[in-house]
């Protein structure tokens, strides 16, 4: 796992779910020689966390109180946006 690092107060201030649309897909690590892909983004709801998963070439919403189900990621974050969802964390996987 890759791990970034953090926003500044400031930054934290403007920070937008809206946003997390321009991530990279992946990343170069070069002093490890490593490719990293971005596997999924959890976030707080007001009663529990649920995350996106990327999945085959879309993403997928998994909400243990409710069914999985496949949306692109700007369907995904404008649900999330609707129930008050905060960012948890972004999550790189290193591409073997």
């Amino acid at each position: 796992m890759l791990l970034l690092s953090a926003l500044s107060p400031a930054e934290l201030k403007t920070f937008t779910l809206s946003e997390l649309l321009f991530l990279p897909l992946t990343v170069e690590h070069p002093e490890l020689q490593q490719t990293y892909f971005l596997a999924g983004i959890t976030f707080h709801l007001p009663n529990h966390f649920v995350c996106a998963l990327r999945y085959n070439n879309g993403w997928m919403l998994y909400d243990g109180l409710k069914e999985t189900v496949a949306k692109t990621l700007p369907n995904v974050l404008k649900s999330i946006a609707e129930q008050k969802g905060m960012l948890g964390a972004i999550v790189y996987l290193r591409q073997d």
